[in-house]
């Protein structure tokens, strides 16, 4: 019986590579996911008082959801630059230290 041959050196180096990415991702993201929803519920306290008197109760629901969407989009692009960035400096070869 023949014994399997060892994968090429590139292919474990991408497999490295992207198991390193993957898990960082899925260890960051519901870290950022929940502190974005802390902050959105602090501010509904401020919103509450400040934007509910002066406004009315539409204006300030319209006001937390936009800024819940805000603070997403955020959320989002920050994890996107993080993970494009990782990418490039793998291919480069610089990794960097955890």
């Amino acid at each position: 019986m023949a014994s399997a041959a060892a994968p090429p050196a590139q292919v474990v180096e991408l497999y490295n590579a992207t198991a390193c990415v993957v898990c960082s991702i899925r260890s960051d993201l519901p870290e950022a996911m929940l502190l974005v929803l802390i902050v959105w519920l602090c501010s509904l306290t401020l919103s509450g008082l400040v934007i509910t008197p002066l406004a009315g109760l539409k204006v300030a629901g319209i006001v937390s959801i936009g800024f819940l969407l805000a603070l997403l989009v955020i959320c989002w692009g920050l994890g996107v630059g993080r993970l494009i960035r990782d990418r490039s400096q793998h291919r480069s070869g610089h990794h960097p230290e955890a």
